[in-house]
């Protein structure tokens, strides 16, 4: 059976749940009840309240990718192809769009964009690199608000885990 993704509720009162694997219905449960929360209302109407393990956490959090040396291997140019698309899609789902992103060695950044806001996010595995591979981490994302998409000092430092991204970026883009 595959692993189904865990639902974790912010708000007080309520306790940690499972959702569907194909995130059709989320099944939010209270101290008294259970209510089923299907999809579109998930996303339009509370998206800041809930948040949920990542498929993209589930599958590369602490995996060790091969390491090519003075070159960055396919595996991890899979897994920044992976966060790439992940990034996008959270920013989607608030309402910004990514303007830029890069690929470098053993690191991943990106810039966001929403009602002419901007914030820069960086994934970094080069201090992950052991000598069977490297490790990725999800769990430390540095992202920063940005005059603009070519702003790589920007604001203050702030560092979240995947899965803490889309809130994150919402609230430094406001």
């Amino acid at each position: 059976m595959a692993k189904m993704p865990y639902l974790s509720v912010v708000a007080t009162g309520y306790t940690m749940c499972q959702a569907s694997p194909k995130y059709t219905t989320w099944l939010i449960k209270s101290h008294s009840s259970e209510m089923p929360y299907p999809n579109h209302l998930m996303y339009n109407s509370i998206p800041y309240i809930l948040s949920y393990e990542t498929r993209l956490f589930s599958k590369w959090q602490s995996a060790i990718l091969a390491d090519a040396g003075s070159t960055v291997s396919k595996q991890y140019r899979s897994f920044q192809t992976a966060l790439i698309k992940e990034i996008s899609r959270l920013a989607a789902s608030i309402g910004a769009r990514m303007i830029s992103h890069s690929k470098g060695h053993y690191y991943t950044s990106c810039f966001i964009e929403r009602n002419g806001q901007f914030v820069y996010i960086n994934h970094s595995s080069g201090l992950s690199r052991i000598a069977s591979g490297v490790r990725i981490e999800l769990d430390s994302i540095l992202i920063r608000t940005a005059a603009d998409d070519k702003d790589f000092t920007g604001g203050i430092n702030n560092y979240c885990d995947i899965n803490g991204l889309q809130s994150v970026m919402d609230r430094l883009l406001k």
